[in-house]
Order: structure tokens, then sequence, then C-alpha cells
């Protein structure tokens, strides 16, 4: 949508993810490095399953949950596109429909955390934050927390408080 003409373009890459076209440019500019205000606070967050971050101040962020809200199409999909012979028409456009299911619970699970992260960063005017230390691989081990565990996207949380802290 918008490129600044004071910036120096270093490269541009175009892909293509589930039938929709990507263009993603790499700029150099010059930043100024943010200072943290002496009067901020620290908080703790609870990252978890049925809620997707609980602060130490009472503010909870639901989890949408974007796999089981689409477990049924995704599920469909797959099944019919096992079903069809293989190199046929038919199952590249149900492939390329399943592509997008997946897509669309990715960027759904995507959305939720940028705008989780942003939040707490943006209207706590917080000095330190604090993550709980989870052990997710131990927990992905359990079948019935699994497909939740991975849904939350807690590795992703933690990234992108560390990327929007600094």
């Amino acid at each position: 949508d918008y490129v600044p003409t004071d910036v120096i373009i270093k490269s541009v890459t175009v892909s293509e993810k589930a039938g929709r076209w990507f263009c993603s440019v790499l700029v150099e500019t010059e930043q100024e490095v943010p200072v943290p205000s002496p009067d901020g606070i620290t908080i703790g967050v609870d990252l978890g399953i049925n809620a997707l971050a609980t602060c130490s101040d009472g503010t909870v962020y639901e989890n949408p949950k974007a796999l089981n809200q689409m477990a049924g199409k995704v599920k469909s999909l797959s099944k019919r596109m096992a079903r069809q012979e293989k190199g046929s028409n038919r199952r590249k456009k149900t492939k390329l429909k399943l592509a997008r299911a997946h897509a669309r619970v990715s960027d759904i699970r995507t959305d939720a955390l940028h705008k989780m992260t942003t939040s707490v960063l943006k209207t706590k005017g917080l000095k330190t934050i604090v993550v709980e230390d989870l052990n997710v691989a131990g927990m992905v081990k359990n079948h019935c927390l699994a497909r939740s565990v991975s849904d939350a996207a807690f590795g992703e949380a933690r990234r992108q408080f560390t990327y929007k802290a600094l």
C-alpha cells in the first residue's frame, strides 16, 4: 500500500501462498531507538489455552481457537482430497481450497497474537514484561492437549513480545 520515498529499497520479493500473491519490500532507513519511560511498570503475562494471555493486572485476551473454528472444513477437505485421483483437476482445486483453509487458520491466529502483543506493549507503558516459561514440547506430547497447545502458538507470542519490546 505505502512505500515511503525517503528510504533505500534493498530488494523486492514476490511470493504466492494458497492462491494469494504477496509483495515484500526490504528497505533501509534511519530509525531512532525508543527510550523506555522511567515510570514504566513490570507486568507478568500468563499464556494459556482458554485465554490466550492473562496479564498480572487482570486483563484477559481471549483465544480465537482458530483451528477448532475451521476444523470441520479442514477435515472434510482433507478427506475429499484423499479420495480423489492423484493428478486430476478436481484434486488440484480441492488442494487449493485446503491450502486456503489452512491459510485462514494461520491468519486468524497471527492476527490475534499481533493484536494481543501490541495491546500489552502500547497500552501499559511498560518497562519490563515477564512471560511464563512453558515446557511446550512436553505439553504437545500429551495427546489431549497437543492440538490446543499448538493452536495457541505460545512460541510465536514470545517471539512477538521480544521483537516488539526492543
